[in-house]
């Protein structure tokens, strides 16, 4: 009886296809491990960036806010991770003024007049009231703001500070980085600056004149009782 088995170029066939078969499990299984490692590293470093915005949140509370630029750095030893690096940058929100927002805008529509709206310019009316859905109401308080505008910007801008923090960790021969940005508000600030307004009484106006007193009336000569006379 004959016994027939497999020729060589069948083995090595069947090795080939096994072997791009394990390449192709084990490239798979790699990208896995990989993107469950950057996951977990993603995650630490979401938690240490809440963590040391509410650190520069404190700071900022206790220090008061700057007119200049801070920059503060350093690593999180203290939270058991020194591979993990932060960098924070500290600045003063700048608004734009009225005018420049309707330069943008003009531009943006390709107008050659920048000049800013006046309460009596329709267009600029019939957006205020698109912009409150239609009510009247609510397009007379957007005019409002905008009338104020020029007076409230310097006190949001003394009372918000813009921080970015960036937290930078290492991953193989590759660098990773995870930026957050947040903006505080100090309401110290902001009730200096309500207080040194309050010192205008704006509700009252400007003093009145008190006026010239009335000159009282010419008494009435009482009527003869039981009618007139003719």
């Amino acid at each position: 009886m004959s016994r027939k088995g497999f020729t060589l170029l069948e083995v090595m066939l069947a090795l080939a296809v096994l072997g791009i078969g394990l390449i192709a499990l084990v490239g798979m299984t790699t990208r896995d491990v990989r993107a469950s490692y950057r996951a977990k590293q993603l995650s630490i470093a979401t938690g240490l960036a809440r963590s040391k915005m509410y650190d520069i949140e404190e700071e900022l509370l206790h220090t008061g806010f700057q007119d200049t630029v801070e920059h503060l750095e350093g690593d999180f030893s203290d939270d058991a991770q020194p591979k993990f690096k932060w960098s924070a940058e500290i600045e003063k929100v700048y608004l734009p003024e009225a005018g420049e927002i309707e330069q943008a805008k003009g531009k943006d529509k390709g107008k050659s007049d920048h000049a800013a709206p006046g309460p009596t310019d329709t267009a600029n009316n019939q957006s205020l009231l698109n912009l409150a859905g239609g009510s009247t109401t609510g397009a007379l308080g957007a005019s409002m703001v905008q009338l104020y505008f020029p007076m409230i910007r310097p006190v949001l801008e003394n009372a918000i500070r813009r921080v970015t923090l960036t937290v930078t960790w290492p991953v193989g021969r590759d660098q990773e980085t995870l930026q957050v940005v947040c903006f505080f508000t100090d309401t110290k600030a902001v009730d200096r600056a309500m207080g040194g307004l309050a010192g205008v009484d704006t509700s009252k106006g400007a003093p009145t004149t008190p006026g010239t007193p009335t000159t009282p009336g010419t008494p009435t000569t009482p009527g003869t009782p039981g009618g007139t006379k003719r």
